[in-house]
């Protein structure tokens, strides 16, 4: 072998390495070692979903504190018109993904028509060519 060339690990040492991981994320002895050898992709996949959930929860929290401080804030001013109130109710995520996903539906139509369109046309032309 070449110089600073590391011979490869055998995958004893590479299991024996990331056996901690999946036991902290739930994961048990007997599935790492004898269960079945793509539960560990599905273990992976629901830490980071997991994680996703995490970091959203943090990001919503940190909204609420935002929206708490601009409130605080605003009632310091002499203004009363600019004094804004805390968000009487939770954030209401679902219409946000109705109206988001009312935007895909009409992208999708669209696109739909589009293709119709093309495929008219092509028959059309086709039909004229051939007269």
């Amino acid at each position: 072998m070449g110089e600073g060339v590391s011979p490869p690990q055998s995958y004893s040492k590479i299991f024996e390495e990331c056996f901690p991981f999946y036991l902290s994320i739930g994961m048990s002895s007997a599935e790492y070692w004898d269960g079945d050898n793509e539960l560990p992709q599905y273990y992976r996949k629901a830490y980071k979903m997991k994680q996703e959930q995490i970091n959203h929860d943090a990001w919503l929290h940190g909204m609420y504190v935002y929206d708490a401080l601009v409130s605080a804030m605003s009632h310091l001013s002499q203004n009363k018109s600019s004094h804004k109130n805390y968000t009487p109710k939770p954030y209401d995520f679902a219409k946000e993904d109705d109206e988001r996903s009312k935007e895909l539906k009409e992208v999708e139509a669209k696109a739909q028509a589009e293709v119709w369109m093309k495929s008219w046309v092509s028959a059309t032309q086709g039909m004229f060519k051939n007269k």
